[in-house]
């Protein structure tokens, strides 16, 4: 997923992973992106879309993570 200034819904990235738009296909997709929102990797809006933050943020949440 490469960085983007607009959010993506999950289950647009679980078309270009090749899953189809089915609940069973996009939850684990969802479960996967919400663990890496989790761990900084990526930012959620409140609306649930999800988008990659950029490297300096990403690196201050990895800081954070690591104290």
């Amino acid at each position: 997923m490469a960085a983007t200034p607009d959010p993506v819904p999950a289950k647009d990235i679980s078309v270009k992973l090749g899953r189809g738009t089915a609940p069973g296909q996009v939850e684990p997709v969802r479960d996967k992106l919400r663990r890496l929102a989790d761990r900084g990797w990526l930012h959620r809006t409140p609306a649930g879309p999800l988008h990659r933050p950029a490297a300096a943020s990403r690196m201050t949440a990895l800081s954070r993570m690591s104290t």
